[in-house]
């Protein structure tokens, strides 16, 4: 009686699933699920197009006997966060303004908001 071939891999799920036994695509599909979520909350935040992405790594070692090492690795690249930026202007002694220097600026102007009242029950 022939023995019964071996069970053969032939999926890229089924690949991914070996490493650690299982954890590494467990923790790869944890950390996928909170790149959609910053993705989510990165596009609420800044509005228009955000992106993210994964590469996943895998290497192979192969021995004398022809026995085979799969290691694995995934890096999450998640959404970048707009540079902070503010509207300068320069001087002519080389300096920074947050006043456009070129619009005339009105003497005696002055805040004119009525003070908050107390409310009276």
């Amino acid at each position: 009686m022939a023995a019964d071939p071996p069970f053969e891999l032939r999926t890229a799920d089924q690949i991914l699933a070996m490493p650690d036994s299982g954890e590494f695509l467990a923790q790869f599909m944890d950390d996928h699920k909170q790149l959609i979520l910053d993705m989510h909350q990165a596009q609420m935040d800044q509005g228009g197009k955000v992106k993210g992405g994964f590469t996943i790594t895998v290497d192979y070692t192969l021995d004398r006997q022809l026995s085979m090492i799969v290691t694995a690795e995934a890096k999450i690249k998640t959404p970048k966060k707009p540079k902070a930026s503010a509207a300068l202007w320069t001087t002519a002694e080389g300096m920074l303004t947050p006043q456009n220097p070129r619009q005339p600026s009105l003497p005696g102007i002055r805040d004119v908001t009525p003070a908050a009242q107390p409310i009276r029950a």
